[in-house]
C-alpha cells in the first residue's frame, strides 16, 4: 500500500509520523511524507536520509499551519500542491494530520487525525470558550470542514475525540488510535557525580515548547522543593521570531535550569538520568514527552487532565492543575522515597510497553487504511 502522509515539522506530530512512516515502510509498504510549518532542521533532515529507503520519499514546504497567523493564502496554495502530489504519486490513500486536507476525499480516501485544536486549547489556558474574532471563525469553519469531509476521523485519546465532535458539532464516529514510541529507543544510563540510585538523578524534569502558554512550563519556577528542576523545550514561536519571556538556555531561574531546545539524543540521555518527569501541561491532546519519559523508567508525576488520566490511570500521580503548592508536596515527598521514585517508574514502563508501542499504533493504522482502500474499491 502507498500511503500519502502529512506532517507537522514543528511539533509533536514529527515525531508521530517519524514512527508510523518507519514502521510502515518496515512493514513493506511505501510512505511519501509531505511536510508544513516551516524547514526542517538538522535533527528532522537527518531521520529523512537515515530511512534510505526505495519505498520512502518526503517533499519539504514551508506552508503555514492552520493555527499560524496569516495562514490564508498559504493554505489555499498547500492544497493545490498536495492535489499535484497526489496526481503524481498515485498513492492509495492519504494521510492527513491537519484538518485543512480532508477536501482531498473527493480523489481519494482520506484518514484524518486530529492532534489538537485551537478552540480547546483556548479553553484550557484562557478558561473560558475563545472570542468570536474573524480569525477563529475562519479556523473553526476549515476545521469543521475538514471533520465533515474526510472518509475517516481518528483522534489520540477519547478525550481528543470527544472535544472535536464538542467543539465543531461534528456527528461522526471517530477512532480512537494512541500515539505510540518504539521501547528500544529508551533506556536507562549511569551519571555520575550527583545523589543517584539505580543510576538516576534525584531531579525533576519537564519538557515543553516554552512559548506555549498550554505547556505551562513556568509553573516549575513556583515550586519549593529539594531537588533539582530541568525545562526542556523551544523557546521561539514558529508563528513569530520573538522570544517569549523566559530565562535563556542554561541559565538558572527561581531554581529552575532552562535547557532550551534538545536534539532527540539529548532527550533520551536526559530522561535515562532523571528520577522524576513532571507534566505541567493544562492542554495536552496525548503528550508524547511523559510517554518517552516513562518508556525511560522515570516516575510520573501528572497534571490531572483527563487526557493524562486515560493514558496512565494508576501507573503515575497526579496533581491539580496549575497548583504548585500540591505538587511541591508531591515532590518533597518522592524526594525522601526512593522506593516509591522507582515503584512509580516501574509501573509508567510497564504500562507504556503495554498499551503505547509504536508497533501497535502502526498496526492499527493498517487496519485503517486497509478499511478505507476496501471501501473505495467495493
Amino acid at each position: 500500500m502507498h500511503v500519502l502522509l502529512t506532517t507537522d515539522s514543528v511539533g509533536g506530530v514529527w515525531t508521530y509520523t517519524e514512527e508510523l512512516s518507519a514502521g510502515l515502510v518496515r512493514n513493506g509498504h511505501r510512505v511519501t511524507l509531505v511536510s508544513f510549518g516551516r524547514l526542517l532542521d538538522d535533527g528532522q533532515r537527518a531521520w529523512l536520509l537515515s530511512m534510505d529507503s526505495p519505498s520512502f520519499d518526503w517533499i519539504e514546504t514551508e506552508y503555514a499551519l492552520e493555527w499560524m497567523t496569516d495562514v490564508g493564502a498559504d493554505l489555499v496554495s498547500s492544497v493545490e500542491m498536495l492535489r499535484k502530489v497526489v496526481h503524481q504519486v498515485q498513492p492509495d490513500v492519504l494521510h492527513s494530520n491537519q484538518f485543512a486536507y480532508g477536501e482531498l476525499a473527493d480523489t481519494l480516501p482520506v484518514l484524518l487525525t486530529g492532534h489538537s485544536d485551537v478552540l480547546g486549547w483556548w479553553e484550557a489556558v484562557h478558561g473560558e470558550s475563545a472570542p468570536d474574532t474573524g480569525r477563529l471563525r475562519a479556523y473553526t469553519s476549515l476545521v469543521r470542514a475538514g471533520l465533515q469531509s474526510a472518509t475517516r476521523l481518528a483522534a489520540p485519546t477519547a478525550w481528543m475525540a470527544r472535544e472535536l465532535r464538542q467543539q465543531y458539532g461534528i456527528n461522526r464516529r471517530i477512532e480512537v488510535v494512541a500515539n505510540g514510541r518504539s521501547p528500544e529507543l529508551f533506556a536507562p544510563g549511569v551519571p555520575a557525580g550527583q545523589p543517584q540510585r539505580e543510576g538516576r538523578v534525584l531531579q525533576a524534569l519537564t519538557v515543553g515548547r516554552t512559548w506555549d502558554p498550554g505547556k505551562h512550563v513556568t509553573l516549575l519556577e513556583q515550586l519549593d522543593v529539594p531537588m533539582p528542576l530541568i525545562i526542556a523545550g523551544e523557546g521561539i514561536s514558529p508563528a513569530s521570531p520573538v522570544h517569549v519571556p523566559v530565562a535563556l538556555p542554561g541559565i538558572e531561574s527561581e531554581g529552575v535550569t532552562y535547557l532550551g531546545k534538545q536534539t532527540a539524543a539529548e532527550l533520551r540521555e536526559l530522561y535515562s538520568r532523571t528520577a522524576i518527569y513532571i507534566a505541567t501541561s493544562c492542554y495536552e491532546p496525548f503528550g508524547l514527552a511523559p510517554l518517552e519519559a516513562a518508556l525511560s523508567g522515570c516516575a510520573l508525576v501528572l497534571s490531572d487532565l483527563p487526557t493524562l488520566r486515560e493514558i496512565w490511570g494508576d501507573a503515575a500521580l497526579y496533581y491539580p492543575v496549575r497548583d504548585a503548592e500540591a505538587l511541591s508536596a508531591i515532590l518533597v515527598r518522592l524526594a525522601g522515597s526512593w522506593d516509591e521514585i522507582e515503584e512509580l517508574g516501574a509501573r509508567a514502563l510497564a504500562r507504556a510497553r503495554t498499551h503505547y508501542s509504536a508497533e501497535q499504533m502502526v498496526k492499527h493504522h493498517e487496519a485503517l487504511y486497509a478499511s478505507l482502500v476496501q471501501v473505495a474499491t467495493a
